[in-house]
């Protein structure tokens, strides 16, 4: 159970090697909002028609998507809204040149959509539930897969960014039906951006890294919730239906039935109805006992030190090409307090962590383990400058927010200080 918990503790070197990849010759940008009341929509998944190259919108609602060629057409899919499909001749115009100014962003708008399903198909959670695991086998792949992802850590301090760290991945994934150890990870390219205030000296770090994050897959590893023995202690209900990329979708809710030796937690499983592969699970831990959530979220601190977690939320979701279902996104937050003893007050932290797999190989690969992550690796300090604006130029990306804009910027100057 312990790997259930994203751990804490502090940052350890990791080797790296640069893999080179083609130039990128189009780059399309754009911001995704509502139809309905134009916010903007963070999480949307921006598929590259007929390939497995996709990324996502930020919290700003804004994509960037850096390809070889113009792709015939994009997809924009996110919950309870329906599919929109952007052809050639639309996304070319985002390369031609208005008033001397290049047309860089594409406006794409999300109309929001309701699922009814036939009451006569709705089953009882568990016996959809049941269904959607023994179909793992049919549903994910059976062989392993070689995956281009990127991966980004960051550490909030009351409110502030101090520490940003990011990084383009090679990921190993075994069959489905094989153990998640393993999965295996190497960093392709990376950079880090740690604040050198002494104030903002920070003694808690994320610990483990991009292959901790790979093995929260729950579908794979299935020893962490979805098995006989850790479903008997939730109660689980069907919600709403939803849909995601113009298919509906069972909601099957999730909260403690009893109490466990480590925390348990709430949350929901996203279904898709007619294949019943999953598609999304998104859960928080429950901090009814927070002295038994801190100590399952706690590995290791600084003398002296008192730590209080205050909450972890985990979200993964899936995509589905037609014939198999692959692992899209995984985040996780969690948010926690640190003080000394004597000194009176708290200092409230956020750490975040985020994978987004842009694109699937062709051909599985294992990669050198001598240059692959071990378990809790995190990524390492990296001297590289964040102003350069060609670090990314060849590979697609999760944009930063316009919040992480501004603390890079903040933080560049604590180096000149």
């Amino acid at each position: 159970m312990k790997r259930f918990y994203f751990l804490l503790a502090l940052l350890l070197l990791l080797p790296c090697s640069l893999v080179a990849q083609d130039s990128v010759l189009v780059t399309l940008r754009g911001i995704v909002t509502d139809h309905d009341n134009g916010r903007r929509l963070p999480d949307v998944q921006v598929h590259v028609s007929g390939t497995n190259i996709a990324t996502m919108t930020n919290a700003d609602g804004r994509f960037s998507l850096r390809l070889a060629q113009m792709p015939e057409q994009l997809l924009f899919s996110s919950i309870g809204y329906a599919t929109v499909v952007v052809g050639r001749d639309q996304l070319e115009k985002t390369q031609q040149v208005k008033e001397g100014k290049p047309v860089e962003e594409l406006q794409i708008s999300l109309q929001p959509r309701f699922t009814f399903l036939n009451d006569v198909f709705v089953y009882s959670p568990e016996n959809i539930l049941n269904a959607a695991i023994e179909r793992i086998p049919q549903n994910f792949p059976t062989v392993p897969q070689s995956y281009e992802a990127f991966y980004r850590e960051t550490i909030q301090k009351r409110g502030k960014y101090v520490s940003v760290s990011e990084a383009v991945m090679e990921l190993y994934k075994t069959s489905y039906e094989d153990s998640p150890q393993r999965d295996m990870a190497v960093m392709v390219k990376g950079r880090s951006l740690i604040s050198q205030r002494a104030k903002d000296t920070i003694s808690v770090h994320v610990m483990g890294g991009p292959l901790e994050s790979l093995m929260l897959d729950l579908v794979k590893d299935r020893e962490l919730f979805l098995n006989p023995e850790m479903l008997l202690r939730y109660q689980l209900e069907i919600e709403t239906p939803q849909t995601i990329d113009n298919r509906p979708q069972y909601v099957i809710s999730f909260r403690p039935a009893t109490t466990y030796i480590d925390p348990l937690f709430s949350g929901k499983i996203f279904i898709d109805y007619a294949n019943l592969t999953f598609t999304r699970i998104e859960y928080n831990m429950d901090m009814s006992d927070v002295a038994k959530a801190s100590a399952a979220i706690l590995a290791k601190k600084p003398f002296g030190m008192r730590f209080k977690a205050r909450g972890l939320h985990i979200v993964m979701n899936y995509h589905n090409d037609g014939q198999l279902s692959y692992l899209r996104y995984l985040g996780v937050t969690y948010m926690f307090d640190c003080d000394w003893k004597k000194r009176g007050f708290a200092t409230h932290y956020e750490a975040n962590s985020e994978m987004l797999i842009t694109d699937i190989k062709p051909e599985a690969v294992r990669p050198n383990r001598h240059n692959a992550f071990r378990h809790h690796d995190t990524l390492a300090r990296q001297l590289t400058d964040f102003d350069d604006p060609d670090f990314w130029k060849d590979y697609n990306i999760l944009l930063p927010t316009e919040s992480l804009e501004n603390a890079f910027r903040r933080i560049k100057k604590t180096y000149n200080q």
